[in-house]
């Protein structure tokens, strides 16, 4: 991996992660995790979205408890980009980057009537999406020039 690559790893939960040499990093709080990597010389920083997949799967199991993931997904894509104005926040247990906060919650934002089960799952993807574009926004607002993301994990299918 060069400087400006991050790998992105979607599960349970949905990382993003870049290296750095040891001694670039300053303190980032609760913002944003910094471990030793397996590497000498070398840490990441990693902003991680705790409830990626495991979003997915809850809304799966809530709403399509008969279907697979591929009727879900059908669905979904059949919603306009937007979810017609519907917002989902993936916080389902908390979330780390950038908030930081074990007690914040999930939550669907602009529910109307005319909202399809279809819309509810593009709002579900689109969120987890712009929750782990919080973490790209973050690492580049602390000088890292994130140019290229390779994705990995279940949420790379």
């Amino acid at each position: 991996i060069h400087p400006d690559d991050a790998i992105c790893s979607i599960g349970t939960s949905g990382v993003l992660l870049i290296c750095e040499p040891v001694g670039e990093s300053e303190g980032y709080g609760h913002k944003i995790h910094l471990m030793n990597h397996a590497v000498p010389d070398v840490n990441y920083l990693m902003g991680v979205t705790l409830s990626a997949g495991y979003s997915l799967s809850w809304f799966k199991r809530e709403f399509y408890p008969e279907d697979d993931f591929t009727t879900l997904m059908k669905d979904a894509e059949a919603s306009q980009i937007g979810a017609h104005g519907l917002i989902f926040t993936p916080y389902l247990v908390g979330e780390r980057t950038p908030h930081g906060d074990a007690s914040i919650r999930g939550s669907f934002i602009g529910i109307t009537g005319n909202h399809t089960r279809g819309d509810f799952g593009r709002a579900v993807v689109e969120g987890i999406t712009y929750s782990l574009y919080d973490s790209l926004v973050y690492l580049r607002s602390i000088g890292r020039n994130v140019t290229k993301i390779v994705s990995t994990g279940g949420g790379a299918k």
